[in-house]
């Protein structure tokens, strides 16, 4: 029985397909120690593709079908909203992926496993970071984040960032593998050692964890905040069968059962107004006008509502990247996914625009070579195609000056970039955003895990208003502290307090992955310099 399985763990593609099903369980449902196994098949693999001298592109094979599992296990649910977004996020993926084990294994056997080793550390982390950063963005699968569903586990990412969680978990399933390999060959000293250093990487972050929780997070002033979960159906209702007017009448009767004269802050879900406002003529809106009446009674209150806005050009020549031409050729557009601050005169009215964008939804990367490409863009309605951004983060604020960031869905993935708004004096994290595209999946309770991680990395109150689910408060330990589940119409009140400390991961980022860029210059100068001496 003992040699069956064996036999049967040897096989390189059934290593590829366990190591997939693993990685996936602690984003599909929550089991997050998984994720320090996970990878115990995958190393197995590559020590064998490394051991059989296996070529290039059959090495690239197996290690696509391995992130490829995992990918389409993990994501699936993408399909939801679009089959071909899917698919395309799952191949580009693995593939990117893929590329990066297939080099660590191609270097692993002309330089040796220390250099190996090191490799796929550095490697893989720096691979995260490009991906936090580059244009064709896509963070989701960050392994940091498979600990998004134990936020007590890692308070330590007010340091690190979730890179910090890779990084932990790659090295612990090194150590791992490498002491359940080498077990019978190690000396009993070797044992030992490696025993306690393998349980100190595991068990240290725990222990500086409990040591970071947070003992107090309700000191000082607090204010009050109503959130708006007015499930409008994104399908059937928001972009076609009920009117501005109508959402935003839907979402003013729910905060009136809640607001009072104490409420300084009410949040609407991203695109509340569902249709296209000219920049230059916001306050002429029907929608916004409705909603600055309502404020009439709450003067000392402020209001965070997504919408979608148009910044017009005139210009014989393109003015920006994704600015879109009109019919008379002489006049230039922009569209925004944006969020709105408004209060109870025209002149509290402010806006920011989202500038972290869903690759395929709301852009294409690098639009000035692939501007043909904006026929491919999916329509989950408001603007198709290549949406406009803004280079730096803007912060609202309140009659009494508290800092508020307009984070707009997919950037409340993206740890480093949430830092800017603390950086510019941020108190209070805000997210509104609408997940309602992609059903009752694992996608919705992931994004709301994630903004768990955010308020611990900024060690900021976090409210968040989500369409149709989940909208709530989580406090800076990331603790949910008040909570509306899937497709519950309602609005919460809480008591949220401002913060106005930096933690070191806000004033450094992601450092971690800057310093594996560095480190993977250095191996790639060091294993060239080795086989000039191997050489000669």
């Amino acid at each position: 029985m003992c040699s069956s399985v064996t036999k049967w763990l040897g096989k390189r593609w059934l290593l590829a397909l366990l190591g997939g099903v693993l990685m996936c369980l602690a984003w599909e449902f929550n089991l997050w120690p998984f994720l320090f196994v996970a990878w115990l098949p995958w190393l197995h693999l590559l020590h064998k593709l490394v051991d059989t001298r296996t070529g290039f592109w059959k090495t690239y094979g197996y290690t696509y079908l391995a992130v490829f599992a995992w990918n389409t296990l993990t994501v699936w649910w993408i399909q939801g909203a679009t089959v071909g977004g899917m698919i395309g996020a799952v191949v580009a993926m693995a593939a990117c992926m893929a590329l990066v084990l297939t080099f660590v294994v191609y270097g692993w056997q002309r330089l040796g496993a220390s250099w190996g080793t090191a490799a796929l550390l550095v490697g893989w982390v720096g691979f995260e970071y490009f991906f936090h950063n580059s244009e064709i963005a896509w963070p989701w699968l960050t392994l940091g984040n498979g600990m998004a569903s134990a936020p007590w586990a890692v308070q330590w990412y007010e340091y690190t960032g979730v890179l910090g969680g890779s990084l932990w978990i790659l090295l612990f399933n090194v150590l791992l593998y490498h002491l359940l390999v080498h077990w019978q060959t190690l000396r009993s000293k070797a044992r030992v050692i490696l025993v306690s250093f393998t349980a100190i990487v595991l068990l240290l972050p725990l222990f500086l964890s409990w040591l970071l929780m947070p003992s107090v997070v309700s000191d000082g002033d607090g204010i009050e905040v109503v959130i708006i979960q007015p499930n409008v159906d994104p399908w059937n209702e928001k972009f076609s069968t009920l009117s501005d007017e109508e959402q935003v009448a839907r979402m003013l009767v729910l905060a009136k059962e809640k607001m009072t004269a104490a409420t300084r802050l009410l949040v609407m879900p991203e695109t509340s107004i569902p249709s296209s406002i000219w920049l230059q003529h916001v306050n002429d809106s029907p929608a916004v006008t409705m909603i600055q009446s309502f404020m009439e009674a709450y003067p000392q209150c402020r209001v965070i509502v997504g919408t979608t806005l148009l910044k017009l050009y005139e210009s014989e020549k393109q003015p920006t990247k994704t600015a879109h031409c009109m019919a008379d050729k002489k006049t230039w557009y922009d569209a925004y996914n944006a969020a709105l601050l408004l209060g109870d005169k025209p002149e509290y009215t402010d806006h920011y625009f989202k500038s972290k964008l869903v690759v395929g939804v709301e852009m294409l990367p690098y639009p000035q070579f692939f501007r043909f490409l904006d026929k491919l863009s999916i329509n989950l309605g408001g603007m198709v195609g290549n949406l406009g951004t803004q280079e730096h983060r803007t912060v609202f604020h309140t009659p009494d000056h508290i800092g508020v960031a307009p984070i707009i869905c997919y950037e409340s993935v993206f740890g480093e970039f949430c830092t800017e708004y603390v950086r510019k004096d941020a108190n209070l994290l805000a997210i509104i955003t609408n997940d309602g595209w992609w059903g009752d999946t694992p996608g919705y309770r992931n994004h709301f895990n994630y903004a768990r991680l955010r308020a611990i990395e900024t060690r900021r109150w976090l409210v968040r208003s989500a369409n149709t689910g989940i909208s709530g408060i989580i406090d800076p330990a990331g603790h949910v502290v008040q909570r509306l589940g899937w497709w519950q119409q309602g609005a919460l009140k809480g008591i949220v307090y401002p913060k106005s400390e930096q933690t070191f991961y806000v004033r450094w980022g992601d450092f971690l992955g800057r310093a594996a860029y560095f480190c993977i210059v250095g191996l790639i100068v060091g294993g060239m310099v080795m086989r000039f001496r191997a050489k000669h």
